[in-house]
This record gives C-alpha cells, sequence and structure tokens, in this order.
C-alpha cells in the first residue's frame, strides 16, 4: 500500500493555503486541480475555501503507477494566515495558549456550541466526503497539516480514529474529548507531530505530547527576515524542516516517558553499576541507560531553559543591549550544562565530550547564538542515545528493550 512520506506531507500541507482565494486569486488551487511536485504528484478531489471562517482544506488523491488512486484520499488543512483577521480570531479564541493568554475562552466556547469556528467547518468538510461524495471511511488514509491546521487535524483525526502526520501544530485539546485524548495517547504510532523546540506556538508538546512529539532538527528559513520572526516563529514555518533521503524529517532522539518512570533513578543504576556481582551483559544495559537517562535530561532541562532564554532575549532585548551581558548569559548556559553533566556522573566514555561551537563573536546575532548553543547540547544528548546503541549492538537480546525507551534514526 502507497504511503506518504513526511516530506511529501509537507509538501501538501504547504499548497493547501493555496485554496485561499482571496489571497491567492488567479494562483489559488480549486477542486480536480492536479499538482505536480518532484517525484510527486496528486488531484485535488474536493477543496473548501469557506468564506464565513476562513477555513481552508482538501482532500487528495496520489499518483500511483499511471494512475490517480480513489482508494488512497488524505486530507489536510491550512494554519493561518497572518493577513487574515478570520483565522488570527481562530488562534484567539479556539487554541488553547491564546486563550490562556487572551482570557477568551467564553467566545470561543460559544462559537462552538454555535457551529461557527473551523473546528466545526472540519466536521462539515468530514460530512461532505462521506455523505454526498460517498467517500467510504476507509480509503481515508489520514491527515497532515501545519500550524492552526495540525490542530484542526488533530481534531479530525481523533473524531474518526485517522493517522495524523502535523508540522508545528498548535494545541487542540480545547476541542477534544477526555476519551479522544485518551485515543491518540493509546495509539501514538500514528501520531507523528514535529516541532522546533524554540517554537512557542508549538512547544506545548515538550510537556503534554499527543502522540509521538518529535523535536526536529533546526533548519534555517527563508522567513528569516519576516517581522513575524520578532515573536519567535522562525523555527514554526514549513520551510524550517529539512528531511533525509527517506523523506523523513531529520530529529533528536524521542524518549518513550512512559516507559522511562518505570526505570530505577539515575543514582540507582549508577550505584548498580558499582556491583561486583554484575555479569558483562548486565554491566553494559545499565551503562547504556544511565546514558539514556542523562541525554532526556538533557534535553528536557536545556530545551525548558533556553526556550526561556530566547523569549527574554525576542521580548526584553533592552535589558540585554549589553554585549558582555549577552556573553556572560551564555557562559552562563555552558557552565549550567557543565554542571549537569557533572551531576549526572556519567559512566566514563572515551569519545563523549561537550564541545564548545560558538565563538563569541562581536557581530553575531545573540538569537542564533543561542540557537547554535542548544542544537549543539540536544545533538551532544543524541550523540549519548547513539552511544547506548553501540553499547548493547553486540547485544541482540537488549536491543529490543533500548528501543522500547528511545527512537533514534
Amino acid at each position: 500500500m502507497f504511503k506518504l512520506t513526511d516530506y511529501q506531507c509537507s509538501l501538501i500541507c504547504a499548497d493547501v493555503y493555496y485554496l485561499d482565494r482571496k489571497e491567492y486569486q488567479e494562483n489559488s488551487l480549486h477542486n480536480g486541480q492536479v499538482v505536480r511536485r518532484p517525484d510527486f504528484e496528486y488531484k485535488i478531489i474536493y477543496a473548501l475555501d469557506d468564506a464565513q471562517t476562513g477555513f481552508q482544506g482538501m482532500a487528495i488523491v496520489p499518483k500511483i503507477a499511471n494512475d490517480f488512486d480513489e482508494h488512497q484520499i488524505y486530507i489536510s488543512f491550512a494554519g493561518t494566515n497572518p493577513n487574515d483577521p478570520r483565522d488570527l480570531y481562530t488562534d484567539a479564541t479556539q487554541i488553547r495558549q491564546a486563550r490562556q493568554r487572551l482570557n477568551t475562552a467564553s467566545s470561543g466556547d460559544q462559537d462552538y456550541a454555535q457551529s461557527k469556528s473551523q473546528f466545526n467547518v472540519v466536521d462539515r468538510f468530514w460530512a461532505h466526503l462521506i455523505k454526498k461524495m460517498k467517500v467510504k471511511p476507509a480509503d481515508i488514509q489520514g491527515v497532515t497539516a501545519h500550524s492552526l491546521g495540525g490542530a484542526l487535524a488533530l481534531y479530525l483525526a481523533a473524531r474518526h480514529r485517522l493517522p495524523a502526520v502535523t508540522f508545528s501544530s498548535a494545541d487542540p485539546r480545547d476541542r477534544l474529548s477526555v476519551s479522544q485524548i485518551k485515543y491518540i495517547k493509546d495509539n501514538t504510532n500514528q501520531y507523528h507531530n514535529y516541532y522546533h523546540p524554540q517554537d512557542w506556538i508549538a512547544n506545548w508538546q515538550a510537556d503534554e505530547p499527543l502522540g509521538q512529539a518529535i523535536v526536529a532538527q533546526e533548519y534555517s528559513s527563508a522567513k528569516a527576515n519576516d517581522p513575524t520572526v520578532n515573536l519567535l516563529l522562525n523555527g514554526h514555518y514549513l520551510d524550517s524542516y529539512g528531511f533525509t533521503p527517506t523523506g523523513r524529517t531529520a530529529f533528536f532522539a524521542q524518549f518513550n516517558m512512559d516507559k522511562f518512570k518505570q526505570l530505577p533513578s539515575q543514582s540507582a543504576v549508577l550505584s548498580a553499576l558499582q556491583s561486583e556481582q554484575l555479569s558483562n551483559q548486565q554491566h553494559r544495559y545499565l551503562t547504556a541507560i544511565s546514558l539514556l537517562l542523562t541525554a532526556q535530561q538533557m534535553q528536557t532541562d536545556v530545551t525548558h531553559n533556553m526556550n526561556d532564554l530566547i523569549r527574554l532575549v525576542r521580548l526584553a532585548p533592552k535589558r540585554l543591549n549589553d554585549r558582555a551581558q549577552q556573553i556572560n548569559i551564555l557562559l552562563s548556559l555552558k557552565t549550567n550544562v557543565q554542571q549537569l553533566l557533572n551531576t549526572r556522573q556519567l559512566p566514563e566514555l572515551s569519545t563523549s565530550k561537550l564541545d564548545p561551537v560558538v565563538a563569541f563573536n562581536q557581530t553575531a546575532d545573540l538569537i542564533d547564538e543561542l540557537r547554535q548553543e542548544m542544537n549543539s547540547i540536544l545533538t551532544f544528548a543524541d550523540q549519548l542515545v547513539h552511544q547506548a546503541h553501540q553499547i548493547l549492538e553486540d547485544s541482540p537480546e537488549l536491543l529490543p528493550l533500548l528501543e522500547e525507551l528511545v527512537t533514534y534514526e
């Protein structure tokens, strides 16, 4: 069965924005149109540009061999168009982060109850496919979307138990029932949600993921000079994701937190490693577990601390106008990371070291330095995970245990 790669999903997520007739006029996409991408072609079988709410969504079928397969249907929804007040209103009243900051929950709930929100349009979109176009639910293979569209996609996926791939998704939980959230968490392998850690719209997944929250490696966005970068949105755009030759995004190690909670503490593992009663196999496994515990803690601590620091720099630049003060902040972060490593008491590793990658250039941009620093630390955590795999590569009976704890490409 043909299955879209994550790269192909991202192309569809980018294309669906072009359903907006007001924004793109003669360049907008429409029903029946064939869209040709390198090594990928698809046909739009249903497109909706809702004038009332600003919603755009489409259902497509990919070309397989020499024909479009009507039994391989994928759905995609557009995210926020910053030039469209209707999209901005949806963000402000329907998305958890904004509702909490702006105290707009009541208006959003009222719109949803009166079937006036983009989430309601998603329901009508689905009903049109199933009831009017006579599409069989079994032929719908999944849904993919970006940003606000990601929240809409997870909403539809949870309601109808569809797989989903999202990029920089907003938080959909205010529109999901307890049972729907439970379904996603019980079927995490069906939900791939990619995000960059400095993206404040999507990094809610660091604490409360729905499905597999995948921390994608950082890439520069062509929108780097866009004014929205000042709102920390550079890592929010679709073009900030890079892809491997297999069509997957390059991502950092992902940890199964439910499994991690069942592990002994780092201190207990380090204590056990001192025992002379351990077999070689047990020693290798405990060493690998210690590496994973350290890597997971680094990823959590550094991502959270760095996000806070980047917010400070972006939102309060006058407090950081002294270059010496900026450098002190970076040096302090480096010291904190080294202390983190020391307190974890890593087993002796011949190839592990945290090399500074930031030369404190007087003309360099502070945000770029912070991102480089964060990436160097997360990359180091990845190296620890890789070493854990190497330690157990000669123990095939232990590797499945490791793979339950971490996903690593």
